[in-house]
């Protein structure tokens, strides 16, 4: 303490200010840096939600695909070689589309798992070509070439599942997770048409197969009541409208007949290709929906991450440089007015000067003192 009285007035009011202002600083600081990483994280969720759209595009053409050589496989070539060749195309130009995606995001984007994860995504979808020469050549089994596709399709899916993983946002993270349910969903409605491509192809089914396509119809209803515990209303309302009709009465009525026979179906596999293949659409519709509806929140959360972070900003530079202004202004005000007395006492006493007046520059206590002074 002795060495704080024996301070100048002017260290005493620096150190009175100083030691505020650095707990207000640290604070500011703070709020700031929790502010900018919820900024981030917004960012990180647009990078993730443009890159699992692009991906789950390609995986919606690579469903068809698997689909397409399912049936050119059992029907050992006689059947969808144009068809398979023109949704190869599709497939390319969508595959394409994500690479580029895929490129811009991995600058963007820090968190290790999700590299990692991108890498195998790359790493599979580089085998792409391999499988189709050997679908083209037959020299791989229909249950093979789907294995390919399947775990391709469900590594690109994960590309989703980081979005809900990596986001702070509990809104967000809620209906991106109502999103992965869905896909994983279509994902198996993908499956299926495959699977029962090759059963209608063969006209017949194995009890594993009839397992399989049985089993594959049941997670379907079971992702979609997940799908329909996280969306929003008007996601679960927009899927509820958009799934009807035709082609969504046909695959249920040649789902039931694969249930109840083994063989003789009568039911052609280009035929439920194509019913499958249109409620498929439909449910890529929904998909779609889901997706626009998600990005519009991850933008509006965004912006208002953003705006808030600027505001913050402003305003604690505001009361840094008011604080700062204040202090410096008021410890040169004091120190003046103490100058000034000074000098004036310094006079009187050693050149006896009676005249001497000083400024009176405030009305505070050192204000009162100079009247005091002036006055004797």
């Amino acid at each position: 303490m002795q060495f704080f009285r024996n301070l100048s007035i002017k260290y005493k009011l620096m150190l009175l200010v100083l030691l505020p202002l650095l707990l207000a600083v640290v604070f500011i600081i703070a709020a700031l840096t929790k502010s900018w990483n919820s900024t981030k994280n917004m960012e990180t969720a647009e990078v993730l939600l443009a890159l699992a759209a692009s991906s789950n595009n390609l995986v919606h053409e690579l469903q068809k695909e698997r689909g397409a050589s399912a049936v050119y496989l059992s029907s050992k070539g006689e059947l969808f070689k144009d068809e398979l060749r023109a949704q190869r195309n599709l497939s390319d130009k969508l595959k394409q589309e994500f690479s580029k995606v895929l490129a811009s995001s991995i600058v963007l984007l820090e968190d290790a798992s999700v590299l990692k994860h991108l890498n195998s995504v790359e790493r599979s979808l580089s085998n792409l070509e391999g499988i189709r020469s050997q679908v083209n050549g037959f020299t791989i089994s229909a249950a093979d070439a789907l294995g390919y596709y399947t775990k391709q399709n469900a590594l690109m899916l994960k590309t989703t599942f980081y979005l809900t993983d990596k986001v702070q946002d509990r809104e967000i993270a809620s209906l991106s997770s109502s999103y992965y349910y869905f896909l994983k969903g279509k994902e198996r409605a993908g499956i299926e048409r495959a699977v029962l491509s090759t059963v209608l192809g063969f006209d017949k089914a194995t009890p594993v197969q009839k397992e399989r396509y049985i089993t594959l119809a049941v997670e379907q209803n079971s992702y979609l009541e997940l799908f329909k515990e996280k969306a929003t209303k008007e996601s679960v309302e927009f899927v509820s409208q958009t799934l009807k009709g035709k082609a969504v009465s046909e695959v249920e009525r040649i789902r039931k007949l694969a249930v109840l026979k083994s063989a003789n179906f009568n039911v052609k596999p280009g035929y439920w290709f194509e019913q499958a293949t249109k409620r498929i659409n439909l449910l890529k519709k929904s998909e779609d929906h889901v997706v626009e509806s998600l990005h519009e929140m991850v933008t509006q959360k965004e912006a208002i991450e953003q705006s808030g972070f600027i505001q913050l900003l402003l305003v604690a530079l505001a009361l840094l440089a008011t604080t700062i202004g204040l202090s410096i202004y008021t410890q040169r005000l004091i120190e003046r007015q103490l100058k000034d007395l000074s000098s004036a006492m310094t006079a009187l006493g050693e050149n006896s000067n009676l005249d001497v007046i000083v400024e009176k520059q405030s009305e505070d206590d050192l204000g009162q003192l100079t009247d005091t002074f002036n006055n004797t």
